[in-house]
């Protein structure tokens, strides 16, 4: 499918409004973040990834965790929102987006303007693991290289949700909720590979048979380079399968157009 199909497609169900927004790693490349499981994403570099972002690890070796942390999570201060954020908090802010839902944890899309941000794996934050008093990135970035809390000495660690660890209480109860009633689905740069987000966007489609069931229209929008968990609902899904820029500056061109 070429952008213009996509987008064809796209802006007729943006109109209905209610739209659900879920993004990942790939929406912030274009920002010069690496992802995580991409072809030249962090795991190529750090196989041990996975073991290392884990709170047994961080507590256990703390010099080795932010050593990692540091080199590819705590990373430029030149790194600013990209188009693709941008053209999201303006349609937030059209009213067409009831929710955004992020897998990452860099902070763009609050920085772009978007309000109504769930961050699914927690953001850029930091708290002590023993009294809790919490702390910016920018202190952190700047205390000495393994951070300890200023008020009773103990370690600090970034406010994200590790390995081995469960989402916040309520999270998923809401991001059901969300996924049940939204009209619009619209899926950014994720393979759909962490099973807590492929199983809501699977109770979506469900929701989406259902809907068709009964006479009315619920429809799903994915934007992502490459294979998905979801490439196998090829009627459900209507896929753009080439880089968010072009999505972002096809949107960008409609809603300047529409605003004229």
């Amino acid at each position: 499918m070429t952008i213009e199909e996509f987008m064809s497609e796209f802006t007729k169900q943006m109109e209905k409004k209610n739209i659900l927004v879920l993004t990942g790693a790939g929406i912030s490349t274009p920002s010069g973040i690496k992802d995580f499981r991409g072809a030249n994403g962090i795991y190529k570099d750090a196989e041990d990834g996975i073991s290392i972002l884990t709170s047994g690890y961080l507590e256990e070796h703390p010099e080795e965790f932010y050593r990692f942390y540091r080199k590819y999570i705590l990373t430029s201060d030149d790194i600013k929102p990209n188009l693709a954020h941008e053209v999201l908090a303006d349609l937030e802010n059209d009213g067409y987006i009831r929710a955004l839902y992020t897998q990452n944890i860099d902070g763009l899309h609050q920085a772009a303007g978007s309000k109504n941000v769930i961050e699914l794996h927690g953001g850029t934050s930091f708290s002590c693991i023993n009294c809790k008093k919490e702390y910016s990135y920018d202190e952190v970035k700047n205390m000495d290289f393994v951070p300890h809390c200023t008020e009773c000495g103990s370690l600090i660690r970034p406010n994200i949700v590790f390995y081995n660890e469960s989402y916040k209480p309520g999270v998923l109860d809401q991001a059901d909720n969300d996924f049940m009633y939204a009209k619009t689905l619209l899926i950014i740069g994720t393979g759909l590979e962490i099973y807590p987000i492929r199983v809501l966007v699977h109770h979506f489609i469900e929701t989406m048979h259902l809907a068709r069931f009964n006479g009315k229209d619920k429809k799903l929008f994915l934007i992502n380079m490459g294979p998905t968990s979801i490439d196998g609902f090829k009627e459900d899904v209507i896929k753009y399968d080439g880089d968010v820029m072009d999505f972002a500056r096809s949107l960008k061109k409609y809603r300047d157009e529409k605003n004229k």
